[in-house]
């Protein structure tokens, strides 16, 4: 019986000894990409009771209040590649994310715990960091991914 299972180690380590090797082979590459998002945080409605449900989106930054002359939401890099999501915040704590690149990052919040008065609602870039695997060159290219946010935050009014 010792013969047989030191059979089949022997046998086992022979068979994954080209599997093993031909990993070596792989070549790592690491690309850093840097790139700039600029949006205005768009809270649906600004105004809202507990219980009710707002919605968050990333909108056009207004260059100067008042004036109607505004930006689109822009990003220097590829939203679908190097953003994986915006992550929102009220008065700093978590309340949605988002990936939906087609609706600007639109998200629900249904109203809860939260007191009677003018809360700032803030927005964050979660980086989408990535392996992308080339077989006929057998390289890797790891992506690091490093945002620059320019988000603007914005107001929500909760009434009693």
């Amino acid at each position: 019986m010792k013969h047989f299972k030191l059979f089949l180690t022997t046998l086992f380590a022979i068979l994954c000894m080209p599997i093993i090797t031909s990993c070596d082979d792989w070549t790592e590459v690491h690309q850093n990409e840097l790139f700039t998002y600029s949006a205005q945080i768009v809270v649906t409605p600004d105004t809202a009771k507990i219980g009710d449900i707002i919605q968050l989106t990333m909108g056009a930054i207004e260059i100067i209040s008042g004036s109607g002359i505004s930006i689109s939401y822009s990003s220097t890099g590829d939203d679908e590649n190097d953003l994986k999501s915006i992550s929102y915040y009220i008065d700093g704590e978590f309340v949605a994310e988002s990936s939906d690149i087609a609706n600007n990052y639109a998200a629900t919040y249904q109203i809860s715990d939260i007191s009677v008065g003018t809360h700032t609602i803030t927005a964050h870039c979660n980086p989408n960091n990535r392996q992308v695997k080339d077989y006929s060159t057998k390289t890797i290219t790891i992506y690091h991914v490093y945002p620059t946010e320019n988000i603007h935050s914005c107001t929500l009014t909760i009434e009693e």
